[in-house]
């Protein structure tokens, strides 16, 4: 069997919390979004509050630096952020430049791995999104594990908007075309992808693609809340609670799925599948 791990980290906020955890879930593949990075060897290292809400805590601007010195004994990583911005501090009110906010792979050594790389996904002149991708060879068969982080759309942050339909369609024409020329017919993908339970967008991926419908596990499980108490709307009456995903094809057999809402390290969940 194999593991993957399934979590939007909220921007390295807690740093040890998001350790412990990965370290205890042993999953053969964390997909982990909202990883922090930098160019510059600030001394010291400074935190920012990138947050209006003063409650809270501020993010550690080198996630993947962090992730690398904990694990790389365990686990190989590709990180993408095609952009590295200023970032103020609404605390201090001081900027720091060259930040990234991206997206990471970390995978088990000794995986027999075929491909891996990140697509850069265009919804519109001004908006983007990656899909970081990997396939595995394991006991005969081919494996790919895929994740993305969803686009945000502002005054609308898990509802259907055109560019989320967008991204549905882009998301299933290259996972279509990864399986296809990498000969790997089981797909695993997921994310955070900032969709509300019954979207359009959400349904287009359940569709999937040539006829091979992709399974909902959160929908399939009965999961009912992908969020944690630290997510600032998290007691707020009618806000959606849903989020994250994970969709398999029929061909992928699921051992067990699991929403840990307890892991405080981030206002997100962390999704874990195991499977065959």
């Amino acid at each position: 069997m194999l593991s993957a791990l399934f979590w939007n980290i909220w921007g390295h906020r807690n740093p040890a919390g998001i350790n412990k955890h990965i370290a205890d879930a042993h999953a053969d593949i964390n997909c982990l979004t909202e990883v922090t990075d930098t160019w510059y060897d600030y001394d010291p290292m400074p935190l920012i509050h990138s947050s209006k809400d003063r409650g809270e805590p501020p993010s550690a601007i080198n996630g993947r630096a962090q992730l690398l010195n904990a694990f790389q004994d365990h686990y190989r990583m590709i990180y993408s952020s095609p952009r590295y911005t200023t970032w103020e501090c609404h605390l201090k009110k001081e900027t720091y430049k060259g930040i990234g906010f991206g997206s990471t792979l970390l995978y088990r050594h000794g995986l027999i791995t075929i491909a891996r790389d990140s697509i850069l996904i265009l919804l519109n002149d001004e908006k983007w999104r990656v899909l970081q991708y990997l396939v595995v060879e394991h006991e005969g068969r081919r494996y790919l594990i895929a994740h993305l982080h969803g686009v945000w759309v502002a005054h609308n942050t898990k509802g259907d908007d055109p560019l989320r339909t967008t991204q549905s369609v882009l998301v299933l024409k290259h996972v279509s075309e990864l399986s296809r020329n990498y000969n790997a017919p089981h797909i695993v993908f997921g994310g955070d992808l900032n969709l509300d339970h019954n979207t359009h967008a959400l349904a287009l991926l359940e569709q999937g693609f040539e006829g091979m419908p992709l399974r909902n596990l959160i929908r399939e499980y009965g999961v009912q809340n992908t969020r944690t108490p630290a997510y600032r709307k998290f007691s707020e009456p009618d806000t959606s609670l849903f989020a994250d995903y994970v969709l398999v094809s029929p061909n992928v057999k699921v051992h067990e799925f699991i929403v840990d809402t307890s892991v405080l390290a981030s206002d997100h969940a962390p999704l874990q599948i195991t499977f065959s």
